[in-house]
Formats: C-alpha cells, structure tokens, sequence
C-alpha cells in the first residue's frame, strides 16, 4: 500500500516519501501568495 492510499484511508502515514515534501512545499508557497494578497485584490482571492 502506497503512502497516498493511506493517506486516503485515514491510515497512519509518513509524509518523508512519494514526492509528499515537495507538494506540501508548493502548498505553503501558494498559502503564502494567498495570503500575502492585498484586500482589495478579490479577483485573486476568487471572491469575484
């Protein structure tokens, strides 16, 4: 069983393998664009 399939599951898992570091990296980098937004900007935050 794969990390990803345990991940799935709800099961225990290690996130050290499968390429998981990379996309939680990449995630924290589109939470910061996000949130680094000024608050007018509503289109990019999807609100428009």
């Amino acid at each position: 069983m794969t990390m990803r399939e345990r991940i799935m599951q709800g099961k225990l898992f290690t996130d050290e393998c499968e390429g998981l570091p990379e996309e939680r990296l990449a995630a924290k980098k589109r939470m910061k664009a996000f949130n680094d937004l000024e608050p007018d900007e509503l289109e990019k935050r999807g609100l428009r």
